[in-house]
């Protein structure tokens, strides 16, 4: 079956205009043009058409393009092409998830630090040993881990939530007056 330019166009997902391009460079010839400059595709040039676009968009150049096209390139390459710039494409993603989640982090803390109060005290010397971890909640007595007894006012324990409610960001640290001499 015979087409027009711009029902061939709509068909294969591109304008009239490109179609006279790939025309004029050899890549896509109308099957008839009439003197008044008006173009005929056949339906069996779709194939073609798809073919041209994939590789297009797959990177290569139109020079490139053409030679591929000339060489016939069959369906399951193609097919094996597209698999290929698939994967790459999705190796993109996940990066730019990751840096996208950086990004979210970053803005999260900063956030977090406008709303803290910094306060600037003079203290004696002290000896503090701290530890940071991520615990399932309420697994340890961190007062104990650290030699302090229930209520010892040298010991402090900061339990941060997280998104998962069975664990705790926690901060733990133990204040000793520090020993002279030392």
């Amino acid at each position: 079956m015979m087409m027009e330019i711009g029902e061939f166009a709509r068909l294969g997902g591109v304008s009239a205009r490109m179609l006279r391009h790939y025309d004029r460079i050899g890549l896509l010839t109308p099957a008839r043009a009439e003197p008044n400059g008006r173009r005929w595709y056949d339906e069996k040039q779709l194939a073609r058409l798809h073919r041209l676009v994939v590789l297009k968009g797959l990177g290569f150049g139109l020079d490139e393009v053409g030679v591929l096209l000339a060489e016939g390139i069959g369906a399951e390459e193609l097919r094996g092409m597209l698999r290929l710039r698939e994967a790459e494409l999705e190796r993109r993603v996940r990066h730019d998830r990751h840096a996208l989640d950086r990004v979210t982090a970053r803005l999260r803390l900063i956030d977090e630090e406008t709303r803290m109060k910094v306060q600037l005290k003079h203290l004696d010397a002290v000896t503090v040993a701290a530890l940071s971890t991520t615990v399932p909640r309420d697994s340890v007595d961190l007062e104990s881990l650290f030699g302090a007894g229930p209520g010892d006012p040298s010991a402090s324990r900061e339990d941060r939530c997280l998104d998962d409610p069975s664990g705790a960001d926690v901060r733990a640290a133990v204040r000793r007056p520090a020993r002279l001499g030392r």
